[in-house]
């Protein structure tokens, strides 16, 4: 009964009431983690468009590959989660295939997303994630198959592939990998941390790039072969570059443009471990809020922070010291519990429910 009780709990809190909730859990051994599935695929098989699925965190890694086809939202329990057993959903690939347009994919962790063919996709939103890579590579040329697409609050270790995308916002990330093949002047790259080795950026032109901070990772580099290690015809404003050992780390460099930009400039966070230690940098559990004297503090181009504290999103929606969980903005039942196990037929069975807001 307290399983039934608790998924009656969830669908109220997560789902409108057109829409219906469908709960994953690949661990039936878990107490209190039950699941209508026991794999996402399922569960999106038998979803229809417009439905939610919620997959429960388990000490077992949902190695799958989900093929979207539907419009659904995916909503795990964050990269970081603050509940009682700490559990995330992890390990999985997510497939954007055709007809899948306004999707929403949040609160996983060591997640790959990708696309499938060269169908059209568009209002896709990547949120609260610690992504392995987001790669949206077509074999096209020309063309954009892919636009209106939103990523933001992620933790992102590896590359992001946009491939003429267009309409795409890069914005309150902490991102250690590279954003590779941005073309379109309606891309733009904000409020982002990029922390840690190699370069920023690979093959980028026609892009907006701002607000953000270059903290040991280069904003351009010299090319590289085929592949260029570098950014062009961009427009860097009131970014923060700082211990970036390329020389091309003086913005603007060539061809971009921009201004406002602070070179080698501290910008002063409140404190957090060496970024970068043998190559393996650092992420959530460092403290990237600015200090009182950071100079990136109301210095972006809309009067807000440089950097992931600033913008329309902030990363750290908390003050110190709570740190990013990466949990999706939807209430969470924390615990249902009865004083009794058993009731007379006819009687009134009391049930507790404790639940808190995120947001």
């Amino acid at each position: 009964m307290k399983k039934h009780l608790l998924l009656l709990c969830m669908a109220c809190f997560a789902g409108s009431v057109l829409a219906a909730t469908l709960t994953v859990s690949n661990n039936s051994a878990l107490p209190g983690s039950p699941g209508q599935y026991t794999t996402i695929q399922a569960a999106a098989n038998a979803a229809l468009a417009g439905d939610t699925i919620l997959v429960h965190g388990s000490s077992l890694s949902y190695t799958e590959t989900i093929t979207i086809t539907k419009k659904l939202n995916f909503r795990g329990p964050g990269f970081n989660p603050q509940s009682a057993n700490n559990l995330t959903a992890k390990g999985m690939t997510f497939v954007f295939a055709n007809s899948s347009s306004n999707s929403v994919i949040e609160g996983f962790y060591q997640v790959s997303i990708t696309r499938s063919n060269n169908n059209p996709v568009s209002n896709l939103v990547i949120r609260k994630n610690y992504t392995n890579n987001i790669n949206f590579y077509f074999a096209s040329t020309s063309g954009s198959l892919m636009s209106n697409i939103l990523i933001e609050n992620n933790i992102n270790v590896g590359i992001t592939m946009l491939d003429n995308a267009s309409s795409v916002e890069i914005r309150n990330n902490i991102l250690k990998g590279t954003i590779y093949n941005s073309s379109s002047a309606s891309n733009l790259i904000r409020n982002n941390l990029f922390v840690c080795s190699s370069s920023a950026f690979s093959d980028v032109t026609n892009t907006v790039i701002s607000n953000n901070i270059f903290l040991e990772k280069a904003p351009n580099g010299p090319p590289n072969g085929a592949q260029g290690e570098f950014a062009a015809s961009s427009t860097f404003n009131n970014n923060i570059t700082f211990n970036c050992s390329s020389s091309y780390s003086v913005l603007p460099y060539g061809s971009n443009t921009g201004s406002g930009n602070l070179n080698n400039t501290d910008p002063v966070f409140t404190g957090f471990a060496t970024p970068c230690t043998s190559g393996v940098p650092s992420d959530y559990f460092n403290n990237y809020r600015l200090g009182a004297t950071s100079p990136a503090r109301n210095a972006g181009t809309d009067g807000t922070d440089i950097g992931p504290t600033g913008g329309i999103s902030p990363i750290f929606k908390y003050p110190a010291p709570y740190p990013i969980t990466g949990e999706p903005a939807m209430p969470q039942v924390q615990s249902v519990t009865m004083p009794v196990s058993s009731v007379p037929a006819g009687g009134t069975l009391n049930v507790n429910v404790k639940a808190r807001k995120r947001n």
